[in-house]
């Protein structure tokens, strides 16, 4: 292997199977060229683990190493931080998100020992008893490319920020999601020393719509924001969020509190650059509201509004003519009894993914629907319990581009199941797929695939003979 693939430079091995310091060896011998190495979160393996042993042997081959992610494993210590930040001189980036037995001073050393570090990942570090001052100054006197500091669920201290803050590094990721122990001084200084950040992930609860208001002055570099899970945050920082920031892509808001009384008239901007919105959970969001957000995203392409129990089939559709570019659009536990049940009189020549899950459609309105959509591929129907066995058919005999559709808890729809995987009834299953693509994603999808498999490879055998 090492003859034919001695030139590679790149190799992933995510949650794949290692045996332990002994695969390392091999990697690095086979493959001794590397440049960049994925090993994350490997398949438990009890009678083998990495440990600091591996990834010593490994660094001292692998000399060509510029890229590490060693998250997951979970018996790593400072030493690894060490010998990688000592032998490998190209390193530049390294993930180690929940090995928990590593330091702070283990971080320390692998910034002070390869200062041209661009990217850093770790996660889960606990609070300490001791200030830790080592891991501080590392920050504030060494790093000079820093682009993305990932502290995601750690405990950090303002201090540590503020050494960030400090520092002439061109930051253009930061992720504070779950993080604890700093406030938002920490953050909005950051923001204002390093306003070409680009992406910001800031799943921290204490957040207001004045702190974010604050915020996004100096943010007209961002393109990514996720805000997922703060409860303070409402109408007016999304409303903030587009008019302040041109070149905003994607953003996700779940579980905030939207609501159509937060907004003026004058605060609602057109920003045609966001492409992609997830506004799960938001248990106040109304129907006005969401049409106002769908004037704001006129280029929108994928839309989340799963489980935001006011909207009903009227803000969906106001959504879908406002933004007819939407190419994935999630609408499912919506359960409003009045809700007019998408009721289409539009072409949506985008719309490829559907996830409608528990919605109240009957066979006349799926068909409807379907109809306006000519490059379905994906169509979720979980527990949509009001349709039948012909109208599924009808669905898929009619939408030829369509690969994929689950049928899990439809009631109604049982007897297809049964007709698709009769023994003695291959007629059956020609009938209700007419497009053979469609064939394995929904032998995977339906709810009763693993009592009929058998059948499944009896029906070729049948077919071939």
């Amino acid at each position: 292997m090492g003859s034919k693939f001695g030139a590679l430079r790149v190799l992933v091995l995510y949650n794949v199977g290692l045996r332990g310091d002994t695969d390392l060896v091999s990697i690095a011998e086979c493959f001794p060229a590397l440049e960049e190495l994925d090993i994350n979160y490997p398949r438990r393996n009890r009678s083998a683990q990495v440990t600091d042993d591996g990834i010593s042997a490994l660094s001292r081959t692998l000399q060509r190493l510029s890229r590490i992610d060693v998250s997951g494993n979970r018996f790593l210590f400072d030493k690894s931080l060490v010998v990688l930040s000592l032998n490998c001189r190209p390193l530049r980036e390294v993930k180690f998100r929940g090995c928990g037995l590593m330091t702070r001073r283990g971080i320390a050393s692998l910034i002070v020992n390869r200062p041209h570090l661009v990217s850093l990942a770790l996660n889960d570090m606990k609070e300490e008893a001791i200030f830790c001052e080592e891991w501080v100054d590392s920050f504030r006197v060494t790093p000079k490319g820093l682009r993305s500091l990932d502290f995601l669920g750690s405990f950090i201290w303002d201090e540590l920020l503020m050494s960030v803050v400090e520092t002439n590094i061109p930051l253009r990721g930061l992720f504070l999601s779950h993080a604890s122990g700093f406030l938002f001084d920490g953050i909005w200084n950051i923001v204002l020393e390093h306003r070409g950040i680009k992406v910001l992930d800031l799943e921290v609860h204490f957040l207001t719509d004045r702190d974010m208001s604050m915020i996004c002055k100096d943010l007209h570099s961002l393109t990514y924001i996720n805000i997922n899970h703060c409860s303070n945050l409402t109408m007016t920082t999304l409303c903030n969020l587009m008019r302040q920031c041109p070149f905003l892509k994607a953003m996700k808001m779940e579980k905030m509190n939207l609501r159509k009384d937060d907004a003026n008239e004058t605060d609602i901007v057109m920003n045609s650059q966001v492409r992609s919105l997830s506004i799960p959970s938001n248990g106040k969001l109304t129907d006005e509201c969401l049409k106002k957000i769908g004037h704001m995203c006129p280029k929108l392409q994928y839309l989340n509004a799963g489980d935001c129990l006011k909207i009903t089939g009227d803000s969906i559709l106001g959504v879908l003519k406002s933004c007819p570019e939407i190419r994935h659009l999630e609408i499912h536990g919506l359960r409003k009894k009045k809700k007019r049940n998408l009721c289409i009189d539009f072409e949506l020549p985008r719309l490829e993914v559907l996830q409608s899950e528990g919605l109240k459609l009957n066979d006349e309105q799926l068909a409807a629907f379907i109809s306006r959509c000519c490059i379905l591929k994906y169509l979720d129907l979980l527990h949509c319990l009001h349709l039948s066995t012909e109208g599924v058919e009808k669905v898929v005999r009619n939408c030829n581009p369509l690969r994929e559709i689950n049928l899990m808890n439809c009631h109604n729809v049982r007897g297809v199941c049964e007709a698709i995987f009769e023994e003695n009834s291959p007629t059956s299953w020609i009938s209700f797929i007419q497009n053979p693509r469609l064939l394995l994603a929904a032998w995977v999808v339906l709810p009763v695939m693993s009592d009929f498999k058998g059948t499944i490879d009896e029906w070729h055998q049948q077919r071939h003979h």
